[in-house]
């Protein structure tokens, strides 16, 4: 647009006809005239371009305000999305000190049945230990005696077992 107002005051300079004046040169009121039309022309001109300035720089001071308020609004979630990353970080602090101690409480049972496990095997071994004391001394033992013993008790079942059915 701007080209085209500065290319018709062109073309008006250009194709300018100024009247003669009767003993030469040209007419001073008319000179006049052409020159505030040319100055109309020009502050015509200078006026649209001072009028787009300002709403140019209106549309700016506007679209900075809307920046300004983004910013602000943006700083606001910013905040609080840090609070709420602190208060996360505070809940994962205090879940991991709630699982250490579970674990410890666990791995704490874990041990206690083992030693538990461990005295129990202990007991066992030692029981086993002194029935192999027990068989080894038997050895010594007349192994006939003790069928003669056991003998009157294995001839009941025996006899037991032979009974026919009715």
């Amino acid at each position: 647009m701007e080209r085209d107002r500065l290319q018709e005051i062109r073309e008006y300079i250009n194709n300018l006809t100024i009247k003669k004046a009767f003993f030469g040169g040209y007419d001073r009121e008319d000179v006049y005239v052409k020159l505030g039309e040319i100055s109309g022309m020009y502050q015509k001109y200078v006026s649209e371009i001072l009028e787009k300035a300002k709403q140019q720089t209106a549309d700016y001071e506007q679209r900075l305000r809307a920046s300004e308020m983004l910013v602000n609004e943006l700083n606001k979630k910013l905040g609080v999305l840090s609070a709420e990353q602190r208060s996360k970080d505070k809940e994962k602090e205090e879940l991991k000190g709630v699982y250490q101690a579970y674990c410890k409480n666990i791995l704490q049972q874990y041990s206690d049945s083992l030693r538990s496990l461990s005295a129990e095997f202990a007991q066992i071994l030692e029981n086993v230990t002194n029935l192999q004391d027990n068989i080894i001394n038997m050895e010594n033992v007349d192994i006939f005696e003790m069928e003669q013993k056991e003998a009157p008790e294995l001839q009941a079942a025996e006899e037991v077992q032979e009974q026919p059915e009715e």
